[in-house]
């Protein structure tokens, strides 16, 4: 008894030793910094809700968007960014760590999962310029103390700038499906360059709603503006006063073996410092990523639009052969012909489907408009206007953009999309106009009214009360899926469920899984044999899918 004792006694300590090992090689500490400088900078608020600090400012426009213009050197844009929308910056990681909990239910996991970022992501502030982690820590200073169990501030946002790399690194989670396309020339009206890109970036219906037009006069490098959410400074989508722009794309990757640069780090750097397409690509080459991603950049100086393909390994420049280039969520150039991921990627998920459902809303047509940009964004539907059913992968418009976005460089002019989706406005920025808009003080409309692109008429249609329908009972299916089928659908709301998005294979798949934790297997099978009948563009859901069949037949026999 005294020896088990002992041997316990010495379990203890060994794993407190290796926590303590672990905390100390998982720890990042913060940039040093002046926190002096920031004693004497409040926040105000006007009577009309216009919150400023010196020249910076932020507020919410009739469209439900919020503007924000930050200015100075890093840590100081950072701090006012973090001051002027704190409330954002708490709510966006309430919302991230709450889908954290939906989409990996069970603490244990999440701890797990948690402690295998930290340990890839221990370097990451070495990855990172200086520059960007002062910015960063001037931020997290606004960040809510309640979650310094998973971290401390400054640790945690830092590492949300690397939550897109390793989310779609470690799992196959279809949190990013992003598409854009870039035209100039004999291709649009006036011959500008015109680029339109939906981010498929999707953390909850409520991670959208506070989305930030942010516009940044940095002390060093280009004026730029992009969108953003609270609390993160990379770049996913934007464009600077040279004429540049940036979106991401995602691509198949392997898993990270440590810390990289995180890809919207790199974006970032792009836009801040890169003035034509050579530029960007040097900067580019010039980092080690997390992950693989193609940046498109778009270019007044070179007129035309390029694409970055980039792995942890390698990158190359893809160059057009004509006035139009496309991006969904695989590489295009010659270098990747032979790239087992990529081949692999091409043939099991529906980037290339998507791609060419791009091209054929495109190539038919000449001298396009934003508008009709924004109208090949909002198209749902499959190749050759198939009804693949409303959220389907292999449409443009799978109803989960966290925004979409419109950019003219030519004309420095930027349309994003209200919400909801891409269906809501698109709004459009004169980037000159709102750069001279700086110590604003009082509510100004500072987008364009003139060139506003109307909502979609699809948001008042009885298909989208269906769409609304779907993915709130979606939701609740999961829940009792993950409670073992303690809890019920009534018969009506299957039957609704049912009816609400026919053609889509996940409606029948749902309703499969729901059977399934009953352990009415016969009902269970029924669905999935519903869904095999339809459009899948996951490979893996068809072998899952085959999968559960099987396993409820093997129940049903036995």
């Amino acid at each position: 008894m005294k020896l088990a004792k002992q041997i316990l006694l010495v379990i203890f300590f060994l794993l407190c030793a290796f926590i303590l090992l672990f905390y100390l090689t998982v720890k990042v500490n913060p940039p040093s910094v002046n926190l002096s400088d920031t004693t004497n900078i409040t926040r105000t608020v006007s009577k009309d809700s216009v919150y400023y600090s010196g020249n910076n400012w932020l507020k919410k426009n009739e469209y439900g968007m919020w503007e924000m213009y930050v200015e100075g050197p890093a840590f100081h844009r950072g701090y006012i960014n973090g001051l002027l929308s704190k409330e954002q910056v708490v709510k966006q990681e309430e919302i991230f760590i709450g889908r954290l909990d939906q989409m990996l239910p069970g603490k244990i996991y999440q701890k797990f999962l948690l402690m295998v970022i930290g340990w890839f992501n221990r370097n990451l502030d070495d990855s990172v310029p200086l520059e960007n982690q002062k910015e960063i820590y001037g931020v997290s200073l606004s960040a809510s103390e309640k979650f310094s169990f998973i971290a401390p501030n400054y640790q945690r946002i830092l590492n949300y700038h690397a939550a897109h790399d390793i989310g779609h690194a470690m799992q196959n989670m279809n949190l990013v499906a992003c598409t854009s396309v870039g035209l100039w020339g004999k291709r649009t009206k006036d011959s500008s360059i015109l680029i339109g890109r939906n981010f498929d970036f999707y953390m909850g219906e409520d991670f959208a709603k506070e989305k930030i037009i942010l516009f940044v006069k940095p002390d060093s490098g280009f004026k730029f503006m992009s969108v953003t959410w609270g609390g993160f400074t990379g770049i996913v989508s934007g464009m600077n006063e040279k004429g540049v722009t940036v979106t991401l794309n995602a691509s198949k990757s392997g898993l990270p073996s440590g810390a990289a640069t995180p890809v919207s780090i790199i974006g970032r750097q792009i836009l801040q410092y890169a003035g034509n397409i050579d530029q960007a690509y040097k900067i580019a080459s010039s980092y080690q990523s997390f992950v693989s991603e193609s940046f498109m950049i778009g270019s007044k100086t070179d007129n035309k639009v390029a694409i970055i393909e980039k792995t942890p390994e390698k990158t190359t420049l893809l160059l057009p052969t004509e006035n139009m280039i496309t991006c969904s969520n695989h590489f295009q150039g010659k270098d990747w012909t032979n790239d087992s991921l990529n081949v692999s990627n091409i043939r099991e998920n529906p980037t290339e489907p998507r791609r060419q459902r791009l091209l054929e809303l495109v190539e038919p047509r000449q001298n396009i408009t934003p508008v009709e940009i924004a109208e090949i964004l909002r198209n749902r539907f499959g190749r050759n206007g198939k009804d693949i059913g409303m959220g389907n992968e292999e449409a443009l418009n799978q109803f989960v953009a966290h925004h979409s976005i419109i950019f003219n460089p030519t004309k420095g002019l930027v349309w994003i999309s209200a919400n909801p989706y891409q269906l809501g406005a698109y709004v459009c920025y004169d980037l000159e106009k709102v750069f001279a808009e700086k110590g604003l003080k009082e509510k100004k409309v500072i987008f364009e009214k003139n060139l506003i692109i109307p909502e979609d008429s699809f948001i008042y249609s009885v298909e989208f009360k269906e769409l609304q329908f779907f993915k709130q009972t979606t939701e609740k299916i999961k829940e009792i899926i993950w409670n073992n089928g303690k809890e019920s659908l009534s018969n009506q709301d299957l039957t609704h469920f049912s009816k609400s998005n026919p053609q889509y294979y996940f409606t029948w798949m749902m309703l499969g899984d729901y059977f399934n934790s009953k352990q009415q297997y016969a009902q269970a099978i029924f669905q999935y044999k519903l869904a095999l009948k339809l459009n899948i563009p996951r490979k893996n859901d068809i072998v899952a899918l085959n999968n559960r069949i099987k396993e409820c037949q093997e129940k049903i026999n036995n």
